[in-house]
C-alpha cells in the first residue's frame, strides 16, 4: 500500500507543477511582461499597445500610445517556496554528507507551521494586436500550489517513530490553466482642469477553461506503537478539463497639468469566472490497525500485504473558479533628468485563488533612458504573495521591435531568495 501512497503524492506533485511548468504564469493578471518584471510590478504607465490590455486598457486612449503594435514569441514565468533557498538547499543537502540532529531540526525549523508550499505561475502572451484605440490578445494563464504537510518532513528526516502521531491532513493542492481571449477598446474625452489626458477602458474575455485540478478533501493519519501499525486516510482529487466562462477589466487613465504624471487605476476580472464541467473525482483511501513485524519493515511485499486500500474514480458535479480579482493603482513621472522615469504601483488582490491572495503589494521601479535604444530598469516590491522583490531588467528598442527582459529575485537577493521570476516580451511595431 506505501507504494501507491507514495505514487499517489507523486502524482498530487507532478500534476500541478508539470500542468503548469509545461505551459508555463504567467500569472494571474496583471501580466507578466519583461519590462513589468524589470520594474517589479511598477510599470502600468509604461504598458502601451497589445501590452495594455494585460495591465490597464484605458492606456490605448493616451496620446503615446502607438498606432499598431503586435507582440508573439513572449514569456513570463514565476516560481517560489515558502522555505528554502538555493544557497540552503546546496549547504545542506548537497554538500553536507551527513545530516546530524541539528540539522535536521534546522530544516524542520524553516517550515512554516502548515507545511512546505510550493507556488509555480507562468505566463504566455500567445498573440497581442492592437491598432489606435483597439487591442486584441490572445493569453495563456496557469496558477498553483502544492502544500506538503510538515510532519512528512519529520517522518522523513528521523524515519517512523513510536508514538508519534503523523497527521496527513495538511496535504493540500490547486492548479489551473486557461486561455483567455480579449478584446479591449479605450476612448479619451477632453480631461477637466488639473488634467492634460484622460481615458477610460475595458476588455471583455472569453475565457477556456484547459485543465483544473485540486484536493478536495483530505485526511489521514500514521500511527506506530511497539507492536501495532495504526493508519487511515482518504484523499479526493476534483479535476476537470472542460470549463468556459467570460470576464471583465475596466480601468481609467489619464496625465495631470501639474508635471504631467501618469495615474491609472484598473480593477482586474471585476467579473471572472470558470463553470468547470464533465468533472470527476478521483478518490483514493487505506486502513490498516493491528501488528506489525518489525523485522520486515524494510520490505516492500510486506509492507503492502499490510494494508487494505481502494482507488476508485467517479463523476463529480458541475463547479465554478474564480480567476484572480484585484484593484491596481499606478503613477508614473520623468523626474530629476528627461531620461529617468519613476513608477509607482499599488497592487490588492480582492480574493484568495491558486497563487494570489489579498496582501497588498507596494512596488517602486525606475527607468533609465541614457542610451535610448537601451534602457535599463531596476525595481522593488513589499507585500503579496512574493512577500519582497528586487528586480532589474533591460530593453532593446530599435525602429519596428522592441524586446524586454526583466528577472526578479523573491523573499531575498542572489542564492539567498526563495523564489524567481523570468520574463521576456517582443514587440513589434510601435
Amino acid at each position: 500500500m506505501l507504494n501507491k501512497f507514495n505514487h499517489f503524492l507523486v502524482t498530487i506533485f507532478v500534476t500541478f507543477v508539470l500542468m503548469i511548468m509545461s505551459t508555463t504564469n504567467t500569472i494571474a493578471q496583471p501580466n507578466l511582461t519583461g519590462r513589468s518584471i524589470g520594474l517589479a510590478g511598477a510599470g502600468s504607465g509604461m504598458m502601451y499597445g497589445s501590452h495594455a490590455a494585460g495591465w490597464n486598457p484605458a492606456n490605448l486612449g493616451l496620446k503615446d500610445n502607438p498606432g499598431f503594435t503586435a507582440s508573439f514569441m513572449s514569456m513570463g514565468f514565476s516560481f517560489g517556496n515558502n522555505s528554502f533557498t538555493p544557497e540552503y538547499i546546496s549547504e545542506t543537502f548537497v554538500e553536507g554528507d551527513t545530516l546530524f540532529d541539528a540539522d535536521k531540526q534546522d530544516i524542520l525549523s524553516n517550515l512554516d507551521s502548515d507545511g512546505f508550499k510550493l507556488f509555480p505561475q507562468v505566463g504566455i502572451p500567445i498573440l497581442g494586436i492592437s491598432f489606435i484605440d483597439y487591442a486584441f490578445n490572445v493569453d495563456f494563464y496557469g496558477h498553483s500550489f502544492v502544500q506538503f504537510p510538515a510532519d512528512i518532513f519529520e517522518m522523513a528526516l528521523y524515519g517512523p517513530q513510536v508514538d508519534e502521531n503523523y497527521d496527513l491532513s495538511n496535504f493540500d493542492a490547486e492548479g489551473e490553466g486557461y486561455l483567455t481571449f480579449g478584446l479591449s477598446a479605450a476612448k479619451s474625452f477632453t480631461p477637466p482642469d488639473y488634467f492634460n489626458e484622460l481615458s477610460v477602458g475595458a476588455t471583455f474575455k472569453y475565457i477556456y477553461g484547459a485543465a483544473y485540478g485540486g484536493l478536495d478533501d483530505a485526511d489521514g493519519y500514521i500511527l506506530i506503537t511497539n507492536e501495532n501499525l495504526h493508519t487511515e486516510g482518504n484523499f479526493k482529487m476534483i479535476h476537470s478539463t472542460k470549463g468556459d466562462g467570460v470576464g471583465l477589466d475596466l480601468a481609467v487613465a489619464g496625465r495631470t497639468a501639474y508635471q504631467d504624471i501618469y495615474f491609472g487605476l484598473t480593477l482586474g476580472n471585476l467579473i471572472g469566472d470558470i463553470n468547470w464541467t464533465e468533472a470527476e473525482i478521483d478518490e483514493f483511501s487505506f486502513f490498516h490497525d493491528g501488528p506489525i513485524d518489525l523485522s520486515k519493515i524494510q520490505k516492500k511485499e510486506y509492507i503492502d500485504s499490510l494494508f487494505t486500500d481502494s482507488d476508485t474514480t467517479y463523476a463529480a458535479s458541475d463547479f465554478t473558479t474564480s480567476l484572480p480579482m484585484y484593484i491596481m493603482l499606478s503613477a508614473s513621472a520623468t523626474m530629476l533628468t528627461d531620461w529617468t522615469d519613476f513608477h509607482f504601483g499599488l497592487y490588492q488582490g480582492l480574493n484568495d485563488s491558486p497563487a494570489h491572495n489579498t496582501t497588498p503589494k507596494l512596488s517602486f521601479g525606475t527607468e533609465l533612458n541614457y542610451f535610448s535604444f537601451l534602457p535599463v530598469r531596476f525595481g522593488i516590491s513589499f507585500g503579496g504573495l512574493e512577500k519582497f522583490q528586487f528586480s532589474t531588467g533591460f530593453g532593446l528598442d530599435v525602429p519596428g521591435w522592441n524586446m524586454d527582459f526583466g528577472f526578479a529575485w523573491q523573499r531575498g537577493l542572489f542564492l539567498g531568495v526563495e523564489g524567481l521570476t523570468i520574463g521576456f516580451t517582443n514587440t513589434f511595431g510601435g
